[in-house]
């Protein structure tokens, strides 16, 4: 027959508990900044592959069209025959929803999207950046109240008038100067359109650091909190202008390669997305 031991068993005292409680605590606070980041540069990854991904695309397009890119506008629009140029554009529709007008992309009948391999999900996925998490700007909608379903958008500058009331094709991607110094595709937050960035040179109230309220450099890659400044507070905000330095996006250009970028480093060189002003 055992005996048993006459000595007590110790367990661990309150003390020790909450000691090595702190110890796990303080190892996560450690711990979580470098996992957030390496999120965050995760992402960016894959959304820097999504844009040449786009850009592939849009290159293929124009070896089939005598080098002419697609035009970035909208489908039907208030046309009243819903007619989609899908022949030349995108194929994007718009809406006007709370006196706002918003658009969705076409995975379907717009002559981009065919070039991308793969169903209607897998050309969802390409336009749709993983670090957007349904954005909403100051004069913006979210994917669930406006339907918006891409990321991305186009240099406003690569379209050209319309000729006898017909969308005619976007300009010839061999004819832009210095391509690997312009800017082609934009990662936007909430884009409400397929452009991005007209800027009326002949407004002189306009000054490099200003942004149209619907055409918001996206500042995902760098933390929500650059992303949530955007909405929540004014441009003359200390959150706004840290928005402006810290915010990290993906911008593919016309030479097919992409760099991740602050806002400032686009808004204060307007050679960036400006095809007509001289390097």
């Amino acid at each position: 027959m055992r005996r048993r031991s006459s000595q007590p068993r110790h367990g661990f005292t309150l003390v020790e508990l909450l000691v090595v409680i702190g110890i796990i605590a303080l190892l996560i606070s450690i711990l979580m900044p470098a996992l957030t980041k390496a999120r965050n540069q995760a992402l960016a990854v894959k959304c820097g592959n999504q844009v040449r991904q786009i850009y592939m695309a849009c290159l293929m397009f124009a070896q089939d069209n005598k080098g002419h890119l697609p035009r970035a506008s909208v489908g039907p629009g208030t046309d009243p025959t819903g007619r989609l140029d899908s022949e030349r554009t995108c194929a994007f529709t718009h809406q006007v929803l709370s006196n706002q007008e918003w658009g969705v992309l076409d995975y379907n009948k717009g002559v981009l999207v065919q070039y991308i391999p793969g169903g209607f999900d897998v050309r969802k996925d390409t336009f749709y950046c993983p670090g957007d998490l349904g954005e909403k700007t100051q004069g913006g909608g979210t994917p669930t109240s406006d339907l918006r379903n891409f990321s991305y958008s186009f240099n406003a500058h690569i379209n050209r008038p319309d000729v006898n009331g017909e969308h005619v094709f976007a300009m010839r991607i061999a004819s832009v100067k210095h391509s690997a110094n312009k800017i082609f595709i934009f990662e936007e937050q909430a884009p409400n359109d397929l452009w991005c960035l007209l800027w009326d040179t002949t407004d002189t109230n306009t000054q490099p650091h200003d942004m149209r309220s619907d055409d918001i450099l996206s500042a995902r890659h760098a933390g929500q909190k650059y992303v949530n400044a955007t909405r929540t507070t004014t441009p003359a905000s200390s959150e706004w202008r840290m928005y402006g330095p810290i915010g990290r996006a993906n911008y593919g250009f016309f030479d097919g390669h992409v760099e991740v970028l602050t806002p400032n480093d686009i808004l204060n060189r307007p050679k960036y997305f400006m095809l007509n002003v001289p390097e």
